[in-house]
């Protein structure tokens, strides 16, 4: 009839089994409880020497057993041993659906996160140490004082009590940090909206959300270990605590020659006096300016590209970016004046002395 009664006088039992189903049973022994369904040893619940374990599957080998905890809110795949949080098809080791935490219990930390659908969070409460790390068995740089040996790959907060993110790389060759972007499409236009293939931003906090930071705020720094040697501010100034260098080695050039600009070219520029402000190109090609401005002077790249062209930066398109110049240039234009000059004088001295001319 499908149905198993036990009379109250029976004390010991080793197995129930289903009328003429042999291989579908529920079985006791000393300290163990086994379940079998078609001959495939399901589950198996045992306590040696105060271990307690608890077996799901095909315990006994030799059969896949997938296992759909309530209705597919966790699948486990015994053909491969794959595992899916979140639905039943799992096509690798671990598959998770939804936003994943990682912290302590919910009675003591912030187990939810509004900004998450789908991702990981971690939480380490107050703790100051590394929250993340990445480790390889082939790799012993020996700084134990910052992490392990074999973590080639960490990040912590960067203040304790106050946050940021410190991220650290360490490698035992000559390389510890590399950046590397990838992308489909080149940006080339040159303005104050332009990306790269690399974006480092900054910006201020602003009530709950940022704003652009003061216009002499440092953005980014690089130091030597604690000294700071490079300095990009707000305003787009460079600042090097010692002198920006350009290659100019022999073996890189070609095609050398006498440049045909002097005295003359020098005397066609025109320095100006003005006030020099951030601009960005709109939809339509206009450029729209931006920033307080800063009063300079200089020369105007357009006056200059029609007499050294050389000194100007060659852009795509007017309509997508600025003119560059490149002012260490126009110190060889003033070496080779002053020579004109030179020549001139003595010249002139020449005469002089030639007629006596006091």
């Amino acid at each position: 009839t499908g149905e198993i009664k036990l009379n109250a006088t029976v004390t010991v039992l080793d197995e129930i089994q289903r009328k003429g189903d042999a291989d579908t049973k529920v079985g006791f022994t000393d300290d163990k409880f086994s379940l079998t369904v078609g001959g495939l040893l399901m589950l198996e619940a045992t306590e040696i020497a105060g271990q307690d374990t608890l077996d799901l599957g095909d315990v006994g080998g030799g059969g896949d057993v997938d296992i759909d905890f309530n209705d597919g809110q966790m699948f486990l795949q015994g053909s491969s041993g794959n595992l899916h949080i979140g639905g039943t098809d799992p096509d690798s080791l671990l598959v998770v659906n939804g936003e994943t935490f990682v912290g302590p219990p919910a009675a003591s930390g912030n187990t939810s996160n509004s900004k998450i659908t789908i991702g990981l969070t971690l939480n380490q409460e107050a703790n100051d140490d590394h929250i993340f790390e990445l480790k390889s068995s082939d790799i012993a740089h020996g700084m134990t004082d910052l992490t392990e040996t074999d973590t080639y790959f960490y990040i912590r907060k960067s203040v304790g009590g106050s946050g940021g993110a410190s991220m650290f790389g360490l490698g035992e060759g000559a390389v510890g940090f590399l950046n590397f972007g990838v992308a489909v499409n080149d940006t080339t236009s040159k303005d104050t909206a332009s990306a790269g293939y690399i974006d480092f931003r900054a910006a201020k906090k602003s009530g709950t959300s940022i704003t652009t930071a003061g216009a002499s705020a440092n953005l980014l720094v690089i130091r030597n270990n604690s000294t700071t040697r490079f300095i990009f501010d707000a305003e787009g100034t460079g600042h090097a605590d010692d002198s920006w260098i350009t290659f100019s080695d022999r073996r890189l050039k070609t095609e050398i020659e006498n440049i045909p600009y002097g005295l003359s070219e020098l005397m066609l520029l025109r320095p100006k006096r003005f006030v020099k402000r951030s601009g960005a190109f709109n939809d339509d090609g206009d450029v729209e300016l931006s920033g307080r401005g800063r009063r300079k002077i200089g020369l105007i790249a357009q006056d200059v590209r029609s007499i050294i062209p050389e000194a100007v930066k060659d852009i795509d398109s007017e309509a997508t970016s600025f003119y560059s110049l490149d002012y260490d240039s126009l110190s060889a234009l003033l070496i080779s004046a002053i020579q004109e000059l030179k020549l001139e004088i003595d010249e002139i001295n020449e005469l002089r002395h030639i007629y006596g001319i006091i």
